[in-house]
């Protein structure tokens, strides 16, 4: 990660987002590969040593956005990655083919009192940097 980070900061970079393996998919298949402890805490302070000007929040609640929609390699938006990769069919709308009016009909429909109050992920975000870690929790919209 601190090879990464040394990397990265060469380049000030205006928006970095990093996210914990998930294992589903392949990823299970490969676990034994893959599988490595992830400490939360060391990471944020490792990357508060190469970013020292960006201060943190910790957010653990439900972060679906209707103007940050997940939008997959095959033109399908969801209203997040969680709910991409446990249920593929529940989709709000498509590009392929083109499906538009769904999605504004989602938008019309949103209202943020709906969602869920506990988040699968746990998130560190400052003005520049997100980071997304799971916490084992289930959403409850998968339920």
């Amino acid at each position: 990660m601190e090879e990464v980070l040394r990397f990265l900061v060469r380049f000030n970079p205006k928006n970095i987002s990093i996210s914990e393996i998930v294992f589903r998919g392949r990823a299970r298949k490969n676990r034994k590969e893959l599988f490595f402890k992830v400490d939360k805490k060391k990471i944020v302070e490792l990357i508060k040593k190469f970013f020292p000007d960006e201060k943190f929040k910790k957010e653990s609640v439900c972060a679906i956005n209707p103007k940050n929609i997940f939008l997959t390699s095959e033109g399908k938006f969801y209203l997040c990655t969680e709910i991409r990769q446990c249920k593929r069919k529940e989709y709000v709308s498509s590009f392929i083919p083109p499906k538009f009016h769904e999605y504004i009909k989602f938008l019309e429909s949103f209202s943020e009192k709906k969602l869920p109050k506990k988040c699968p992920y746990v998130s560190y975000s400052s003005k520049h940097i997100t980071l997304n870690f799971l916490t084992g929790e289930k959403c409850p919209l998968l339920k």
